[in-house]
């Protein structure tokens, strides 16, 4: 399978690691606790995109950024958030209760592979 490419005017162009792989395959509830409508799934990929060409540093994004984004509600990318969250599929720090977020991509089936041979 190859990676995917990401092109934009600003940056030269580079290869995004697979994750179609990771989303076909991952555990039947490792998206659950939240919205069943692919809500989380859709975060958790805006997210992963954003961090991808950032070199995954944290994202700052707020709940109304990423909504106006993928089209979501705010209530729905909220509670994607907290099952994302509660999954350990992302991290998110404030340095104060009115800062924006910074979200950290986790990737917990890099952690687990283990070479082949």
């Amino acid at each position: 399978m190859s990676d995917a490419v990401v092109t934009s005017k600003s940056e030269r162009t580079r290869p995004l690691p697979s994750l179609s792989l990771y989303i076909a395959n991952a555990p039947q509830g490792c998206f659950s606790g939240g919205p069943s409508n692919g809500t989380p799934q859709a975060s958790y990929l805006w997210l992963y995109e954003r961090a991808a060409r950032q070199q995954w540093c944290p994202i700052p994004a707020s709940v109304r950024m990423m909504a106006e984004e993928t089209g979501l509600s705010k209530s729905a990318v909220q509670a994607a958030i907290v099952s994302l969250q509660r999954n350990e599929l992302i991290a998110t720090e404030r340095a104060n209760a009115t800062a924006v977020p910074q979200h950290r991509v986790l990737w917990h089936w890099r952690a687990k592979a283990r070479p082949r041979g």
